[in-house]
């Protein structure tokens, strides 16, 4: 809890607090949807490529899917589509009993002004380097493109890339992000690193035909 603003106090009078924990199912249901999204990616690259190729390229595709799609990577959990409620608001009047007020139990800090960053190192990246912003983005579809398409072959990396690029742009306008035109920039850089990997990939066909022989 924090005071964004320039100055002034705030006074907590009543506050309740729901842990929310996970359920067994989802204890054990994530490991099988994570495994069925990975079987879904084999089945989607087709039989003509090695298994273990596959399973490899599968799995590449699936971590880029966890780390930057569902659940992603922000600190502060969001619901997807409607907003995360335990349960309906209750409004309280101010209790009567003496109390020791919080300013006499934490030393209050100097406001900040700001909402501070609340993802991980990515989403700290993006934010101190907004200027190269559409770089990383380049990067970001880049690498596991050129990867995927030495597994698997051009055809399976670019599809697996643009599904890749779409669901991250998806994923963020359901968690509430919004979606504006800096996200069609976004699309047009992840489109850019998708072609250049299969360049690069076509070039190193040539150069090194055993290790990309998918």
């Amino acid at each position: 809890m924090e005071n964004l603003g320039t100055g002034g106090d705030f006074e907590l009078l009543v506050f309740e607090a729901t842990a929310v924990r996970e359920t067994w199912l989802w204890k054990i249901g994530h490991w099988l949807l994570m495994a069925a999204w990975l079987g879904w990616a084999v089945a989607w690259i087709g039989r003509k490529t090695n298994i273990i190729r596959s399973i490899l390229a599968a799995s590449a595709w699936l971590v880029m899917g966890l780390y930057f799609v569902v659940p992603g990577p922000w600190k502060s959990y969001h619901s997807i589509g409607p907003p995360f409620s335990i349960g309906k608001e209750v409004s309280s009047q101010p209790r009567t009993t003496s109390s020791v007020p919080i300013s006499n139990i934490h030393t209050p800090l100097a406001s900040v002004g700001e909402i501070p960053d609340q993802g991980d190192f990515t989403l700290r990246l993006k934010h101190y380097a907004a200027n190269a912003r559409p770089l990383l983005h380049i990067i970001l579809l880049a690498a596991p493109t050129l990867l995927i398409a030495c597994l698997v072959g051009a055809k399976s990396a670019r599809s697996l890339a643009v599904i890749l690029a779409v669901a991250i742009e998806v994923a963020q306008i359901s968690f509430g992000y919004g979606f504006d035109w800096v996200d069609l920039v976004d699309l047009a850089c992840d489109a850019t690193g998708i072609a250049l990997a299969l360049l690069a990939h076509r070039y190193l066909r040539r150069l090194m035909p055993l290790i990309t022989a998918a």
